[in-house]
């Protein structure tokens, strides 16, 4: 689909809303991938705020929704809102899986730090 170069000016302002989109289940994409390889939850908190201020501006659940009609404009632009939308949602399930992931790998550690003796601070008294 050539969302450029289209006649009239809601199929723009549509291919607009798209391309932003699309911009912003990479921007969410791109934090959720730094946070699993960084393993930091700042990271993954980050992209889950980005994702919902996403699913607000755009609402891309809309996409799943919509009536198709007999217009090629229309089917076309229906055609790439769902497939943004669908990559989204991918997207979406991803960020909070791993954030989910690190929170939990974050308690395990503390809890295996909690439990474990620590080995610096042995100090034996032997009185004669």
């Amino acid at each position: 689909m050539q969302l450029f170069g289209m006649a009239g000016f809601a199929e723009g302002v549509w291919a607009q809303m798209i391309g932003e989109l699309w911009l912003g289940t990479i921007i969410v994409a791109v934090l959720t991938l730094t946070a699993l390889v960084r393993r930091s939850i700042r990271f993954g908190t980050a992209a889950l705020v980005v994702d919902v201020v996403v699913a607000l501006l755009y609402f891309p659940w809309m996409a799943f929704f919509a009536a198709s009609n007999d217009d090629t404009d229309w089917q076309s632009l229906l055609s790439a809102w769902r497939t943004a939308a669908t990559a989204w949602v991918g997207v979406s399930i991803a960020a909070g899986g791993v954030t989910l992931g690190l929170v939990g790998l974050n308690s395990r550690r503390r809890e295996h730090l909690d439990t474990e003796p620590n080995q610096t601070l042995h100090v034996t008294r032997h009185t004669i």
